[in-house]
């Protein structure tokens, strides 16, 4: 899709969705696609795949086969109401995002180190206030050094079983480890 005849928010909104589903699915067209037709073969090796919540444009590209994009721009509906309504479509960003990429556990974890480390340079200023008796209250250092290291430190360490968990995710979707497209006898 090169285009689309939708109000402002819509294309923003989507422009959004497709460009954070490209960083980890390279081969993504930055319009997305709606519409497709599949080989057999295809057809075959993506209904074989037994996941829920799958993201059903993630999974074609997934699978290795060159796509051929036909563009086109889509019209403004004439006739009727959409169905796909906020929440939907949330949803599906959603399982697009957390199926197919390590992106949000990996931001969790980087922004844990950073809240930490950014809380260990703070709690030195916290530090030296205090000996300059330049602190806005008594108590006021040990709260905020407590709390800055300790915050960043849970995200980092929830970052850590969020990678744990998808290594998981990804053993029990049972993918293949390989799409064979063709055999050769020798």
């Amino acid at each position: 899709r090169i285009g689309r005849e939708d109000s402002f928010i819509a294309k923003i909104t989507s422009k959004i969705f497709y460009r954070l589903i490209k960083i980890s699915i390279p081969k993504m067209p930055l319009g997305g696609f709606d519409y497709f037709l599949l080989d057999r073969e295809v057809y075959k090796k993506i209904f074989n795949m037994s996941e829920h919540n799958s993201f059903m444009q993630g999974d074609i590209l997934w699978l290795g086969y060159e796509p051929c994009f036909i563009k086109y721009t889509r019209r403004k509906r004439q006739v009727g109401k959409s169905q796909w309504t906020l929440w939907k479509k949330l949803k599906y960003f959603i399982d697009g995002l957390i199926y197919t990429s390590y992106l949000p556990i990996r931001l969790m974890s980087m922004l844990g180190l950073i809240t930490s480390f950014l809380g260990f340079l703070y709690a030195l200023a916290v530090i030296a206030a205090y000996f300059l008796n330049e602190t806005p209250f008594t108590g006021y250092a040990p709260i905020i050094i407590v709390l800055l290291v300790v915050s960043g430190l849970i995200m980092f360490m929830l970052g850590i079983i969020g990678e744990y968990l998808w290594r998981t995710y990804d053993q029990v979707r049972r993918r293949p480890r390989y799409i064979i497209k063709d055999k050769w006898q020798v």
